[in-house]
């Protein structure tokens, strides 16, 4: 009895059904639909029958150019938020160079000594970074292409063709690679991450 009792008051608290806005019917309109491109927010009412026709011939475009229709499917991509190129921009050219910092970092940095706001890499992947950085005879901050040229300078000195019989040089070349893949790997998903 009681089941029945809370079955009602939710019943009588219902709306009362709208009417279709299809001129000439009389049904109940159910199914909302946008009134238009700059109203998407204001609706008609239909019944299915009806929403079912208005759907077919819904156009969102139309009436817009070529270039208009390219500017709002862009907009859409990034959700109408204004954005950048990649590479491009004041944000991207603040962060050309590697950033390496740990515990003894002492570069006058405010947070000197801290892990920078944002780096959520472990100290332990930053004290590598610099250690590889001084393997390749270089400090920080190095860019990607400092890296780079300073790895092939140092593997073609190191060379076993050019150095035939010298096992040190092999076991230095061993370092040089190491050091560089690593930071290939490692630096560039820090920068990714900045």
């Amino acid at each position: 009895m009681r089941n029945k009792r809370i079955f009602d008051y939710f019943r009588k608290k219902q709306p009362p059904l709208r009417r279709c806005d299809h001129p000439d019917c009389g049904g109940d309109g159910l199914f909302r639909a946008p009134k238009s491109r700059n109203q998407l927010y204001d609706y008609f009412w239909f019944c299915l029958n009806h929403i079912r026709d208005y759907n077919k011939n819904w156009n969102y475009y139309a009436g817009m150019s070529t270039a208009d229709i390219e500017a709002t499917i862009r907009q859409d991509t990034v959700w109408e938020k204004p954005s950048w190129p990649l590479g491009g921009g004041a944000y991207a050219k603040s962060h050309t160079h590697f950033r390496f910092f740990d515990e003894t970092d002492n570069t006058g940095h405010p947070h000197a000594g801290h892990k920078p706001y944002g780096d959520p890499r472990p100290s332990h992947i930053i004290a590598q970074e610099r250690q590889a950085l001084h393997e390749l005879q270089l400090e920080h901050p190095a860019s990607f292409a400092e890296i780079k040229a300073q790895y092939k300078k140092l593997a073609k000195q190191h060379h076993p063709d050019l150095n035939q019989n010298n096992p040190a040089a092999e076991e230095r070349l061993k370092e040089i690679n190491r050091a560089y893949q690593f930071l290939k790997t490692h630096a560039l998903d820090a920068v990714k991450q900045a």
